[in-house]
């Protein structure tokens, strides 16, 4: 067995982050007043003066240590420009907050405006566990959703802290009515402190509405629209479906947990409030799926899976069903100046709390030590210590350079797009980085890719010459490293559809070997498989299969591919139902309704043969029979490509 590397143990926001995930059940539970308090300002201030703001915050932390003891708090931790304390009294942690927001104004005003730090302050009572000093569990979580509800300067409570303190300490509060918190199942109460109000009071929900709607009139409209809205809502989802029911029982079915630990990575934000930065939160998020998915123990989720929930409200609990998943990985990234910040957590989606939570505050320049440490520590807490071995799978650079490494994002996004323009784009930027890098394989291989696209986007003489290209690209990528499975991936595309069958299994296998777990890997290979026999056919089945589990949110070509491998084992039942699904997921793909028309055609149910010709006509007006064999990818057995064209023309479809 190789060395293992033991991680350091230490804590962020009151999360804890061992060597592995922590077992449940441990700690003492209490009820606690929660305190917690961020910088709203700090990725500025440092990008402008990191040693000034490093000063500046060192001052600002003691003065509220030393506040939260006055006010009989602890301090549990502090990581950055955070903090999180706890009181035994509501009371004492408002207070404690009004005296910190009180002296760190004073400080501001002998500031500058552009180099005073401002906090934000969150309080909430609620039940945590405590263990080895320090706290878990979802009143933590509140306290700091709460926090960040606030404004710069200010306080906000949750309504369990408002509870306790309300008739006791002579502010007011604005009750901004309940808010529905990221990862807590039920909305909760806020209220913010308005500390220059004399005498206890409160302004009622009808009142911080009203002032905010300026005046009944608008409440009445309002309301009406609510109304009509609620109306046009219950009338729209009181229609029956029209999908399929096999298809949705396929589709949406609950998922059960996996045997291996099962995580999904949610796409991370972009906190830059700058849409051009969207590559780096992007890049990063594929970066970890990529290489914590390289870890056989571990079951990941696939990308494409998790894109559906960017810039949602995520319900982690939800989430966690719907992707037959256990624990789920939330993260945003800010970059700011020459700084970037880094927030990941992990949940466990099936009780919504958090395992671990870290904040990772470094110079843009170490963007790779900072990904490479995200990494780690993630794939440490989810599959315990990692050996040499698991190190070097999960650690391993194509590019080196963050320059390299943002053209690669960049071009990449124009690669995901079925345009020929867009591959024309993806090449510029994929060319860029050979030149940064010309000894990565990073660039060439994007290179060649975007050639395989294109050739098939255009078809004819011209779409094979692009074909050749990306050949030729791709055995230049081999020769430059063997042990890279992206060369052999696209080579086993390309002779798959030149009928080379014997190569294209060659290439596929070496590819699945060098990359057993990657999503890809395991669908080419079923993809291959599927059009050289029968028995291939039926190993392609359960590939098919454990890719649609990766991916639960899957595409339409993976149920389409499933149903050609069960039509090439001849279980037709089975194939039309994946057709369908395939339908479903894209009603505008004409690929399925040819497969459907065949085999409705072949078993004699001429209603739906029919049904699924004319479709095939309206999407594609100028379909033909005799075009579409010499297009088509088909199994090796010329006995299937001979039934195809039988039962098309039997269809009705034109020759």
């Amino acid at each position: 067995m190789g060395k293992t590397h033991n991680k350091t143990r230490f804590f962020v926001f009151g999360f804890s982050r061992g060597s592995h995930i922590m077992s449940r059940g441990q700690g003492k539970r209490k009820l606690v007043a929660i305190l917690v308090a961020d910088a709203q300002n700090y990725s500025r201030l440092m990008g402008e003066d990191e040693a000034g703001t490093v000063q500046l915050l060192k001052s600002h932390l003691q003065t509220m240590f030393e506040l939260v003891g006055k006010f009989h708090g602890r301090v549990v931790d502090s990581a950055g420009d955070c903090l999180l304390a706890e009181f035994a009294s509501v009371v004492d942690a408002v207070q404690c907050a009004l005296e910190i927001q009180k002296t760190l104004k004073a400080w501001n005003e002998e500031l500058t405006e552009d180099r005073r730090m401002i906090f934000r302050i969150g309080i909430n009572l609620g039940d945590v566990i405590g263990e080895e000093g320090k706290l878990y569990g979802d009143g933590v979580n509140i306290a700091a959703r709460v926090e960040k509800l606030s404004e710069g300067g200010g306080i906000c409570i949750s309504g369990t802290a408002y509870d306790q303190v309300k008739n006791k300490i002579p502010v007011g509060y604005d009750y901004q009515g309940e808010v529905s918190v990221k990862n807590i199942p039920e909305p909760i109460r806020v209220y913010r402190i308005l500390p220059d109000v004399t005498g206890t009071s409160v302004r009622k929900p009808s009142q911080a509405w009203a002032s905010r709607l300026r005046g009944p009139l608008l409440a009445t409209v309002t309301g009406v629209i609510v109304a009509l809205f609620a109306f046009f809502l219950w009338r729209e989802y009181s229609k029956p479906p029209v999908v399929p029911q096999e298809a949705v029982a396929k589709a949406s079915h609950e998922l059960p947990l996996p045997p291996e630990t099962s995580v999904a990575v949610l796409p991370f934000e972009n906190m830059s409030g700058d849409p051009d930065q969207e590559y780096l939160s992007n890049g990063l998020t594929d970066d970890i799926i990529t290489s914590i998915s390289k870890l056989p123990r571990l079951f990941v989720i696939a990308r494409s899976s998790t894109l559906k929930y960017k810039e949602k409200p995520a319900d982690v609990r939800q989430i966690s069903r719907d992707l037959g998943v256990q624990y789920v990985v939330e993260g945003s990234v800010q970059r700011s100046g020459k700084r970037l910040r880094v927030n990941v957590q992990l949940i466990d989606g099936t009780t919504g709390d958090h395992v671990w939570a870290e904040r990772y505050d470094r110079g843009v320049k170490e963007f790779f030590q900072t990904r490479d440490k995200i990494i780690l520590d993630l794939a440490s807490s989810l599959a315990g210590e990692l050996t040499d071995g698991d190190f070097a799978k999960i650690i391993r650079r194509r590019v080196n350079s963050l320059e390299a490494w943002e053209a690669v994002q960049r071009g990449y996004a124009h690669y995901e797009r079925w345009t020929v323009e867009d591959q024309i784009k993806a090449r510029e930027w994929y060319q860029k980085v050979t030149e940064l890098e010309p000894e990565s394989v990073v660039g060439w291989m994007g290179i060649a890719w975007t050639f395989m696209k294109e050739g098939i986007l255009r078809g004819g003489p011209e779409g094979k010459e692009k074909l050749r290209q990306a050949v030729e690209m791709a055995e230049k990528v081999r020769a430059m490293d063997p042990s890279y499975y992206g060369p052999y991936m696209l080579l086993a595309n390309i002779q798959v559809r030149e009928r080379r069958f014997e190569e294209a299994v060659a290439n596929a296998r070496k590819c699945y070997e060098l990359e057993p777990n990657y999503i890809n890997s395991i669908y080419i290979m079923g993809h291959v498989l599927t059009y050289v026999g029968k028995p291939e056919a039926e190993e392609a089945i359960g590939l098919f299969k454990k890719v649609m589990r990766l991916n639960p949110n899957f595409r339409p070509q993976y149920p389409h591919s499933l149903g050609r491998a069960y039509h090439v084992t001849g279980q037709t039942d089975k194939a039309v139902e994946w057709y369908k699904v395939a339908v479903q997921k894209n009603p505008k793909w004409a690929a399925p309704h040819v497969d459907l028309a065949a085999i409705y055609a072949s078993l004699g149910r001429k209603e739906e043969m029919r049904s699924e010709a004319a479709e095939i006509l309206r999407l594609k007006p100028k379909f033909a029979v005799k075009k579409y064999m010499e297009t088509a990818s088909l199994p090796k057995d010329p006995k299937f490509g001979q039934y195809q064209r039988e039962m098309l023309i039997k269809a009705g479809l034109p020759e």
